[in-house]
């Protein structure tokens, strides 16, 4: 069954985790009380109020189980009071999964392994796992949004149920959240918004089994900065060989060099720049969105301060390449435009596919860069018809910039006929890229 609608929580384990509790939601839209007993408010929630196209994630940390459940009855409390101390480790990932797929709840429903911080004693062990030694709650926050990038960015809508689970991981969930809402949208080329919701209670407190159920908006926008602007490139190149060792060098020149590049030709309205960019990319660097697509990453060759803040650039830069990519490709590299002429006066009256470049740039909330580019376009034209008109001695990536990618050196108009010419990019331009990058930056 296709997910539509995604509900996420913490996957709660204690003594009394069966107990139901009764629910009452009361939906002011259709202005009806939906109400029902669950132990955990997504089960309600996915059984009495969605129902179709529904699933749950539960996200089970991995020190979930670790407690003192010596005389339980309960089948998987006893179960967890007998687990292989030696074998429950980060290291033997498929007993790990077996313990939290026999949870009662997870059984039918999908999970995620966090990571765990700190120790744990049960009766006279104590856990502590070596492999998660520096972990913080900003790992923890990017493996829930690694698995929400990875695998959920066809969803609809998302719930947030925070009535269940440690303060911890309710923080990290939130926090992954925050930040998945803006990748989703910069992933559907800003044209689609994630329907984003947050469950929460009246306290659940012992003696009360009857609480309320509601829920708030949950906002955040897609943005346009550039992800790794102000990043090391050294580290950039650490964290790229971490990821992509034998494709190091081609992915480097595109976090490096050509993705800014693009970036500031969508942002700045370089036109003719853009089919070009992604052209190269594609078939010279042999990148195609999903190439991007990474799982964090805890190589100690990254400082751990550090780790966080790139992991968490890196899945911007791979989502809104992912969006540009579907608003931009297929794009000519050349523009045929009209002109019209009273006197000495020049005004273009047309651009072939002018109306699909500026939906681009309108879907990324960019409204007024081809109106800039289509003004600085006249202003070339008018000066090519002069007759002291000269092209630049040299490349002046100054120029480019200032003048939306229409650089004299670069541009080259030809006349089809009478007050129509094809506007094309030399590919010279490319080997710009860098000096080009440099000058947008400043």
């Amino acid at each position: 069954m296709e997910t539509k609608r995604l509900i996420l929580q913490v996957a709660r384990l204690d003594r009394n985790y069966k107990k139901e509790v009764h629910f009452s939601f009361f939906a002011e839209d259709e202005q009806y009380t939906y109400e029902g007993k669950a132990p955990v408010s997504a089960l309600f929630w996915k059984n009495e109020v969605l129902k179709e196209n529904s699933r749950i994630l539960f996200l089970f940390p991995f020190s979930l189980p670790l407690q003192d459940f010596s005389g339980c009855t309960d089948e998987y409390l006893q179960y967890c009071s007998q687990i292989d101390q030696a074998r429950y480790r980060p290291s033997d990932e498929a007993y790990a999964q077996e313990v939290a797929r026999k949870h009662p709840f997870i059984e039918n429903e999908s999970f995620l392994m966090l990571s765990c911080i700190g120790k744990y004693k049960v009766g006279s062990h104590l856990y502590e796992f070596e492999e998660f030694k520096d972990r913080t709650i900003d790992d923890i926050t990017l493996e829930i949004l690694s698995c929400l990038v990875n695998e959920y960015s066809d969803i609809e809508e998302l719930y947030v149920d925070i009535t269940a689970g440690h303060n911890l991981y309710v923080t990290a969930m939130l926090s992954a959240v925050m930040r998945f809402i803006p990748i989703y949208e910069l992933m559907h080329g800003f044209k689609k918004q994630l329907k984003a919701m947050v469950l929460y209670s009246d306290p659940i407190v012992p003696g009360i089994d009857k609480v309320n159920l509601y829920v708030s908006p949950f906002r955040a926008r897609g943005f346009m900065e550039l992800p790794l602007r102000n990043v090391d490139p050294n580290q950039i190149k650490s964290l790229v060989s971490t990821l992509w060792g034998k494709d190091k060098r081609r992915m480097e020149s595109f976090y490096l060099e050509y993705f800014p590049a693009l970036f500031f030709s969508i942002k700045q309205g370089f036109v003719l720049l853009i089919p070009k960019l992604i052209k190269h990319i594609e078939e010279e660097l042999k990148i195609r969105p999903d190439d991007l697509l990474i799982q964090q990453t805890f190589s100690k060759s990254i400082d751990k301060k550090k780790r966080y803040s790139m992991v968490y650039a890196f899945f911007f830069c791979f989502a809104m390449y992912k969006g540009f990519y579907e608003k931009f490709k297929g794009f000519p590299d050349k523009l045929v435009v009209r002109v019209e002429r009273q006197g000495e006066k020049v005004e273009i009256s047309g651009i072939e596919e002018e109306e699909r470049w500026k939906s681009a740039f309108d879907d990324c909330h960019l409204k007024d860069v081809f109106g800039s580019f289509k003004s600085e376009l006249q202003k070339l034209i008018k000066e090519v018809d002069n007759t002291s008109y000269q092209k630049n001695p040299r490349f002046d990536p100054r120029n480019f910039v200032a003048h939306a990618g229409l650089e004299k050196n670069m541009t080259k108009l030809s006349k089809k006929e009478a007050d129509c010419y094809e506007v094309t990019l030399s590919d010279g331009v490319l080997s710009y890229i860098k000096k080009i990058v440099n000058e947008c930056k400043k």
